[in-house]
């Protein structure tokens, strides 16, 4: 992955300041690294995160994707 990617239309970008999760079997991820970054809708989460021991993660695809409830309701 190279370059970075624009921002999608309604979508908010992660905040460089807040831009890590962690989680006990992937280790540190970094949801907005050098060449790919996680949108945030009110519904989905869309993009890219990578992770040191998981390496690349999509939260995007036409048979899985990250699907929220928490914002606009």
């Amino acid at each position: 992955m190279g370059g970075s990617a624009p921002v999608p239309p309604g979508g908010g970008v992660i905040d460089v300041n807040n831009r890590f999760a962690y989680g006990e079997l992937s280790g540190w991820l970094d949801m907005k690294p050098t060449g790919g970054g996680v949108y945030v809708y009110n519904n989905r989460l869309d993009g890219f995160a990578y992770g040191e021991l998981v390496g690349w993660m999509r939260f995007s695809g036409s048979g899985y994707k990250v699907v929220t409830t928490w914002r606009g309701q």
